[in-house]
């Protein structure tokens, strides 16, 4: 691990910033691993605080934030934590802004891939693109119903896309329904009308009005000064990331639930917390996207390349490293176990040592305090 780890950087936070650093402690517990204490811990403390004051800014060439820590633990988690308080108090950070130009980017490339015949395969193809499409877009249900009318693309012309209801179905329904369009664009509601419509694989745009908002509670808790921009408790966003544990979502997902936070007798857990799509009820927003590293490796719904990622484990980066569509512009912060196993970090320090003749080792700008005990940290940049 000695050739991963180079050195030690001290990190320090923007002195023009003000802090964000202070928690609830009196009020809030901490549980890992069913181990419970009355205080959050300051390595957890630190953690949050990483991601809550991580720098925002895509178009980037990939940046590495690299830290060690001495086994294995939530850190990852927290820090993504962190990442979805940052962005909820960020007015711009909500998928709505430019909605309907990525709903006509989808139907774009649904229509472009009608030549891969039955499905969608990107790999196959070779067309460019690191995401399969359906062609599928769910419209709001019929005043008094509750189910969401499926329709398939059938056309985009200019900015005018046209929808059209699929024949087939047995239900009287679905044969009165067969062949009805929907134009959405210019002259149809303009791009306000796009936020009605859903492609399929996508997380809700916003929280139906019959749902609530997310909670703000817990996060304000553990942190008294936050306060998000409130649109964003009822919005989508798509440009932050967790890349899960080797192991596959669900087990990632069991491990985030064994830690979590007790307020006012109330647990959290962090699963819950950080929004993930699936993870919540099925109508909930989500704030993070997940990428498994499991079999075929593949975001759990579609979106733009991530702005940022929170990298759970060794193998994890490695394999992210070597992703040159799909993280190419984006901002790493991996968490590496130094008790992972030998030939995971060795492949992991074969692979940086792949980029060292592109990359710099520079101070990183973070939280006020320094690393916890034991952890230490490595801030790779792009040479200019």
């Amino acid at each position: 691990m000695s050739d991963v780890i180079q050195k030690e950087i001290t990190l320090h936070k923007k002195p023009e910033e003000p802090s964000t650093q202070v928690s609830n402690e009196s009020r809030v517990a901490f549980s890992e691993s069913g181990e419970t204490v009355s205080k959050l811990p300051a390595w957890a403390n630190w953690f949050i605080d990483l991601g809550l004051n991580f720098p925002s800014g895509s178009g980037r060439r990939r940046s590495i934030l690299l830290m060690s820590t001495p086994c294995d633990s939530a850190a990852a988690g927290l820090v993504a934590l962190g990442v979805v308080l940052r962005d909820l108090a960020r007015e711009e950070a909500n998928d709505e802004r430019g909605y309907a130009d990525a709903v006509r980017a989808y139907a774009a490339h649904s229509l472009r891939c009608m030549r891969c015949n039955s499905r969608c395969n990107p790999d196959l193809v070779g067309c460019g693109y690191v995401t399969e499409v359906t062609g599928v877009i769910y419209g709001q249900p019929p005043p008094g119903k509750t189910n969401r009318r499926r329709l398939l693309v059938e056309s985009l012309d200019g900015e005018l896309l046209t929808l059209v209801a699929p024949p087939g179905g047995s239900s009287v329904r679905h044969r009165r329904d067969a062949g009805c369009r929907d134009k959405l664009g210019p002259g149809c509601g303009g791009d306000a009308g796009f936020k009605q419509y859903q492609p399929e694989d996508w997380a809700a745009l916003a929280t139906p009005d019959n749902k609530p908002p997310i909670s703000e509670a817990a996060f304000s808790l553990l942190r008294p000064r936050w306060k998000p921009y409130e649109i964003n408790l009822k919005r989508s966003y798509s440009s932050a990331c967790l890349v899960g544990r080797r192991a596959g979502d669900r087990a990632t997902r069991k491990f985030l639930e064994t830690t979590g936070f007790i307020l006012n007798k109330q647990y959290f857990p962090l699963s819950s917390m950080l929004t993930i799509s699936g993870w919540g009820g099925e109508d909930s927003v989500s704030r993070l996207r997940y990428f498994s590293t499991r079999g075929k490796a593949e975001f759990d719904r579609a979106g733009p390349a991530p702005e940022i990622a929170v990298v759970d484990g060794a193998a994890e980066l490695t394999e992210i490293l070597g992703e040159r569509d799909r993280f190419e512009r984006t901002q790493l912060i991996a968490v590496v176990p130094r008790d992972s196993q030998a030939d995971k970090l060795e492949a992991l320090a074969f692979a940086l040592g792949e980029l060292d003749r592109h990359y710099s080792v520079e101070p990183y700008l973070g939280p006020v305090t320094p690393p916890p005990a034991g952890v230490s940290a490595i801030w790779r940049i792009p040479c200019s």
